[in-house]
């Protein structure tokens, strides 16, 4: 048997560069998210408010006449105005008015000029937000993801069935997106969307497909093979995934 020597040296010399190198990569990321954290936090906060309809504060240094607006706020491009066009609204550069596309909302802030504002306070006004449609659409997701493969009509090739993200037109129109796949198998991935619109309450729910749909490879989109797909095109769905953490269908960012 061959004798096996220890350079103690080398391993303290490892020990040393290796510890460097951790504390380097924490100090690092510690910086980088100083340099993030509050654009960060302000972006993965909004989806909750706008749920909850509570007042969200914009950063601003910018003195002026007041401006009030309430109604959909219409992104076009980089700019976001009202249903008109002719209105306009901005924000701190550092940040945007993105999430709030195609939702209607009540905002304050400083008139720029008769036809723009620079927002400082809004918040999600529409009556989809109010907290009874709250709870109804959470009711409707829970049913829905418990009763995926009942609602589809038929099983997957393989696995099970399960629900992945919600996008409510209203809370009696809606589509699911939904997927099966089995861990370990690369070449098995089965997906499709349905739009069901609903008649009932909870728990006594009547589902009726308006349409099925699978992606279509080609063009890079889902195409109909049951039904008639009745949204099309629509930009103003309300989008949710499932939050393990809440454990619960969380509006999207």
């Amino acid at each position: 048997m061959k004798e096996i020597r220890i350079n103690l040296g080398l391993v303290l010399l490892g020990l040393v560069l290796g510890g460097a190198a951790i504390y380097g990569a924490v100090i690092y990321l510690a910086e980088h998210r100083t340099e993030l954290t509050e654009s960060d936090i302000f972006e993965s906060d909004l989806a909750s408010r706008c749920e909850k309809m509570e007042w969200i504060d914009f950063p601003s240094d910018l003195a002026g006449d007041e401006g009030n607006y309430a109604g959909k706020i219409i992104q076009t491009g980089e700019k976001f105005k009202n249903e008109k066009g002719d209105m306009e609204f901005s924000v701190n550069k550092e940040y945007s008015l993105s999430f709030f596309d195609q939702k209607t909302v009540e905002l304050k802030g400083i008139l720029k000029s008769p036809a723009e504002i620079y927002v400082q306070r809004i918040r999600c006004s529409g009556e989809e937000f109010r907290p009874e449609q709250v709870a109804d659409r959470q009711k409707i997701m829970e049913y829905v993801a418990k009763n995926i493969t009942t609602i589809i009509g038929k099983k997957p090739l393989k696995g099970e069935w399960e629900a992945q993200m919600f996008y409510f037109i209203d809370n009696k129109n809606f589509y699911v997106n939904f997927d099966s796949e089995i861990d370990g198998d690369e070449d098995y991935y089965e997906e499709g969307l349905l739009l069901l619109n609903i008649a009932g309450n909870d728990p006594r729910y009547d589902f009726k497909k308006l349409a099925y749909l699978v992606p279509d490879e080609k063009e890079d989109r889902f195409k109909v093979i049951e039904g008639s797909d009745l949204f099309a095109g629509r930009k103003d769905a309300l989008i949710y995934e499932f939050d393990p953490e809440s454990e619960r269908w969380a509006l999207s960012e």
